[in-house]
């Protein structure tokens, strides 16, 4: 077909749904500057007003070929032998997709449809995970078949490294130890990738930082796909294999069918043997050569190409290597463990003629520490009286709630890419139940990340302004503050728009990022109301209502209500001013209360109601110092998910929970409780929770004291950093399971 004139590609650029409106008057000016239709499309290019897909279509005419059911195609994001991906918007829902549709020389053939419908439905049934990407939609239009999946800005790792080189030692780690954990997700689920390479990861997020498995499945499905189809390819004998060579297993070569989840492990090696040096580990030689070098060769030294390699990474990626696979690692999740491992720095040991001098003054100060009050971080105000015994739970307000009896909260999710943006200024969609999420914990969810001054590593303003981090923050040079999501102390009673200075104006907790969140996905006015305590055990503080008592190591620990914390049989108990669970009365106590009252200090309320979507909880440190509360704190947490779900009255809350972050949950009792806190999150364990409980693993975001305010560990460093991105991780945590059951 001839290519339009440039007055016809203006024309049909002005009749474009591809073009926005306040753009179209440019294009006379244009078309005056540029007679040549093909320079006037690289100048629309150039100006980020087309993309190279568009430009194509519309100058040859075939702008139809743009539409795709309801779903307008942008651009192109690769393409095999078995289908095309597009990034395409979805106009139905408002959203970008990446839409992969089949080849249209094979909707013929019915066992390639049959397998592209096999991959929709393994990959539709695999519950959420950080590292892989959902699917969202699929169907037929006309005789093409098609998979929506949820749009992601990134980079592949195989494009990053040819860009930059190779990858520092840290960040290779880090890359392969997330991949590793969205491998060993799908391996619970009974799946097998098959195809791991740098090109199917891909880093997104800020900095880069987040890792997503491309095409998890396609291999598994593809088993019986013929030359010159993706994923496969012909061997010199002319059997098909499966996967790509350079990093592809040797018993895969062999019979594919017999590959398992080490075959990805050694695929996950050959991965990051590349990112560390830029090349696989066979990557010189024809394809025979190639082959037998997987199956019978040592790759080259890692240490000789990359000297600074750490000692402990050499045994780690031999093992990853190894051509057994009884000699792997077992699972992805021990590649995971072993890579985290790596990092943590050895442990200061005193020499020994110095122990017995300093070992009084060293517990004496771990002493003090634990009975010191921590520093409030709020005005704090009178607290409503605790329930006793016997006293009725005090019902939520119902004149305020919803009257129209609805299952699940009523919420619009924005399905877009996880890419938060400076806030617009308008509010939450006017008559709209507010959507109320309870944010609970100790110290840390209180907030200790400093936001000043600019001239300090690690704080707020040093962070956005000085690293030009976190964009979205700002307006101009001021805080940024969201209309759209209200902050709320419980104990001050006090609405504000969310900004960095909305807790109290000198620290920053998870509240910050998880609003932003919750503001980005949600049309419906969004309420962060944080009802918490500093320096909270949940194995005493803590107890939800219906915990026992029990025995450890002698000694009787308090149930509900009981006190004091520990006894034993037969001696008196020692009297003090609290019990069990006291804690968690007050803090439940005071956000009931506060929603009492929301109509006196929510600004801009019509009584449009609202609904308890979600609960969020981080806390462990004070049960990692008490080995009683450590061996309760899983039992303790399904309770304690099911008692606030009782007692706010919402049983269809959603509950997100985040573990500390650094070594000291990598170790002793710190490990027990993280473990116990992502045990949570295992549907296999708890079925009951699959969709509505999520756990996340922060350990990753401890920052150290060097580029922190303070040095001051327990509070971890007063890093603005660490509390805002734990509130980020947990604000698309909770995106994830509300549009789970949507």
């Amino acid at each position: 077909m001839a290519l339009l004139s440039s007055a016809d590609f203006v024309t049909a650029l002005q009749h474009s749904p591809f073009l926005l409106p306040e753009f179209r008057t440019q294009l006379v000016a244009l078309q005056e500057q540029f007679t040549d239709p093909i320079r006037l499309g690289e100048e629309l290019i150039r100006r980020g007003l087309l993309t190279p897909l568009q430009a194509d279509r519309i100058i040859r005419g075939r702008q139809n070929e743009l539409s795709f059911g309801r779903y307008q195609l942008v651009d192109r994001l690769g393409e095999g032998g078995y289908g095309q991906v597009f990034k395409a918007w979805d106009a139905e829902n408002s959203r970008f997709v990446a839409l992969k549709i089949l080849r249209g020389e094979l909707v013929t053939d019915p066992e390639t449809v049959s397998r592209f419908h096999r991959e929709i439905s393994v990959s539709g049934r695999l519950p959420p995970h950080p590292c892989l990407i959902r699917t969202l939609d699929s169907g037929r239009v006309g005789e093409s078949h098609f998979l929506a999946m949820v749009f992601i800005e990134g980079m592949d790792l195989d494009r990053l490294v040819e860009g930059s080189g190779p990858l520092p030692v840290q960040q290779a780690c880090e890359f392969i130890r997330q991949a590793a954990l969205g491998l060993q997700h799908a391996h619970e689920h009974g799946l097998v990738h098959r195809d791991i390479k740098p090109s199917n990861l891909m880093v997104s997020g800020p900095g880069n930082a987040a890792v997503k498995i491309l095409d998890l499945g396609l291999a598994r499905l593809h088993v019986d796909s013929g030359p010159g189809r993706e994923n496969t390819f012909m061997t010199s004998d002319g059997s098909v294999t499966l996967g790509t060579v350079d990093y592809q297993a040797p018993e895969q070569a062999l019979d594919f069918h017999a590959a398992d989840i080490r075959a990805d492990i050694y695929s996950l090696g050959c991965t990051l043997y590349f990112l560390l040096t830029g090349s696989p580990p066979f990557g010189d030689g024809p394809l025979a050569v190639k082959l037998m070098r997987h199956q019978q060769a040592d790759p080259p030294d890692l240490r000789e190409l990359r000297p600074d390699v750490p000692p402990g990474l050499i045994p780690i990626v031999q093992r990853m290597l190894a051509k057994e696979p009884d000699e792997r690692y077992a699972t992805p999740g021990e590649v995971a463990m072993a890579l985290a491992g790596l990092n943590r720095p050895p442990r200061k040991r005193l020499p020994w003629l110095l122990v017995g001098s300093l070992g009084m003054t060293v517990f004496s100060l771990l002493l003090l520490f634990a009975v010191l009050p921590s520093r409030p971080t709020v005005t704090p105000s009178v607290r409503p009286a605790p329930r006793v015994a016997g006293e009725p739970v005090q019902e939520p307000p119902k004149p305020v709630a919803r009257v129209d009896n609805k299952p699940d909260p009523a919420v619009a999710i924005r399905r877009e890419p996880r890419v938060l943006t400076t806030p617009d200024n308008r509010p939450g969609a006017a008559g709209k139940p507010i959507q109320v999420f309870i944010l609970m914990g100790e110290t840390n969810m209180m907030g200790m990340g400093d936001i000043g001054p600019e001239t300090v590593k690690g704080t707020l303003a040093y962070l956005t302004k000085a690293e030009k981090k976190y964009p979205f923050l700002l307006d101009g040079d001021k805080w940024a503050e969201r209309k759209d999501v209200y902050y709320c102390d419980a104990r001050v009673k006090k609405g504000v728009a969310l900004s960095p200075i909305a807790n109290n104006g000198k620290w920053i907790g998870p509240e910050l990022g998880f609003g932003y969140v919750m503001g980005h996905v949600f049309d419906e006015p969004v309420l962060v109301l944080k009802s918490s305590t500093g320096n909270r055990s949940l194995g005493w503080d803590f107890v939800p209502p219906g915990s026992n008592q029990f025995n450890f190591e002698g000694r009787t620990y308090a149930g509900y209500k009981d006190s004091p914390e520990s006894w034993v049989a037969g001696q008196p108990k020692k009297g003090v001013n609290w019990y069990a669970g006291k804690q968690y009365d007050d803090d439940v106590a005071s956000a009931k209360d506060a929603l009492k009252s929301i109509a006196e200090w929510y600004p801009g309320y019509k009584d449009q109601g609202y609904e308890i979507v979600g609960i969020v909880w981080w806390q462990g440190h004070k049960d990692s110092i008490n080995a009683a509360h450590a061996s309760r704190y899983e039992d303790n947490l399904v309770r304690l998910i099911e008692s606030l779900r009782k007692d706010y009255a919402a049983p269809r809350a959603k509950f997100v929970l985040a573990t500390g972050c650094g070594n000291p949950g990598r170790e002793g009792l710190g490990l027990q409780i993280a473990e116990a806190q992502l045990a949570i999150g295992d549907t296999r364990k708890y079925p009951k929770f699959a969709g509505n409980v999520k756990a996340v693993d922060s350990r990753d975001l401890w920052r150290e004291a060097a580029v922190s305010p303070k040095n001051q560990g327990y509070h971890y460093n007063h890093n603005a950093e660490t509390y805002l991105e734990v509130g980020i991780r947990l604000g698309w945590a909770m995106a994830e399971i509300l549009e789970y059951t949507k």
